[in-house]
């Protein structure tokens, strides 16, 4: 685990470095580009290392909601096209569109996206495929690929915590077991087949739980937000609260430019500045000192019914999601934050500015 944590920290620090000391943009791009995989990666790690401790206190949520499963599947594949080795396809397989039912979608997402994240790091040469269908009263779900396959006697442990089928493979072996448990939890199961140098394939399977009444649209659709010009809109201003200065820089240099920014520490500076300057948009950090941003943005709610409120907090639970929209938030950005995602957030609120 140590070193699965202390090998994309090596690369994030010692190129942020390095992209920092060279002139020569191309450079930077092939740089960037190994910073930001790295940062996905240990962004994996943290969550199944969080999700283990959530399952060992007993304290993993599930939220159930209407689904629909193509629209999941859909974002399954976009989210994974592209980190499919060279030459791989990833294939979602002809599915009902119509088929909602009702489940935990985040944790659903979760289970595909440690099978074909792993399928994605043994699969070479030929496809993955995916796909799901209903079958009596439940849902019958698999991923298959055309990899490297899992030796016949790792099959009965695979799904044991921290067992890896390739050791020369980074990993943690915990996101097949962490599969294992989500899958049961939603009242199904999870098993493998594989054949070494044919491939493998994952089934698991989910309860059918029939949605009654109209389905509204789950996920939000955004327009891409541009700024090819560095385009300005200096008279729209944004209240920043955030108490830590690097994470106030980081947003500052992702939007600085193109708004007029004003940065309050915590909850009670917020509400001053809100009343001093009227912005258009704040985005409002959760954890901060005095006065914590929920009971700021509820406060600032009494004045202004109105005015879009963005939540950006290091806390990612669905309930702390709860909270800050009960509170009057409009949305609820986790950080790390993606600076596109933050973008087409703003310009979601203020297109109309």
């Amino acid at each position: 685990m140590s070193h699965e944590i202390r090998t994309p920290l090596n690369a994030i620090l010692g190129f942020s470095r390095i992209i920092a000391e060279t002139d020569n943009s191309e450079e930077r791009l092939q740089y960037y580009d190994i910073v930001e995989k790295n940062n996905m990666r240990l962004q994996e790690l943290i969550n199944e290392i969080l999700d283990l401790s959530k399952i060992e206190s007993g304290m993993m949520e599930f939220n159930y909601a209407p689904v629909n499963l193509y629209k999941l599947c859909d974002d399954v594949k976009n989210t994974y096209r592209f980190r499919c080795q060279s030459g791989v396809d990833l294939i979602f397989e002809q599915s009902d569109r119509s088929l909602y039912i009702s489940t935990d979608r985040n944790r659903l997402f979760q289970i595909f996206s440690n099978l074909i994240g792993n399928a994605t790091k043994f699969t070479q040469k030929g496809h993955i495929s995916f796909g799901y269908k209903k079958v009596d009263n439940q849902i019958i779900f698999h991923v298959t690929d055309t990899g490297t396959g899992i030796p016949a006697e790792k099959l009965p442990k695979i799904f044991d915590r921290f067992m890896m089928a390739n050791d020369n493979v980074a990993g943690t072996g915990l996101g097949l077991s962490i599969s294992k448990i989500i899958a049961e939890k939603l009242g199904g199961k999870i098993w493998v087949n594989s054949k070494p140098g044919k491939g493998t394939t994952f089934t698991f399977t989910i309860p059918y739980i029939s949605v009654n009444g109209e389905v509204k649209r789950e996920s939000h659709t955004f327009t891409r937000y541009t700024n090819n010009k560095e385009s300005t809109h200096k008279e729209i201003v944004i209240l920043v609260a955030e108490d830590n200065q690097s994470n106030y820089d980081l947003i500052e240099a992702m939007i600085g430019k193109t708004y007029k920014l004003v940065h309050a520490l915590d909850g009670m500076e917020a509400i001053q500045l809100y009343e001093k300057y009227s912005p258009n948009l704040i985005l409002m950090d959760i954890k901060m000192p005095n006065l914590d941003g929920l009971d700021a943005t509820r406060i600032i709610r009494e004045v202004s019914p109105k005015i879009p409120v963005i939540a950006v907090s290091a806390y990612a639970y669905e309930k702390d999601k709860a909270a800050a929209i009960e509170s009057g938030c409009n949305e609820f950005l986790t950080k790390p934050i993606s600076p596109d995602l933050l973008k087409d957030t703003i310009n979601k609120y203020l297109k109309n500015t």
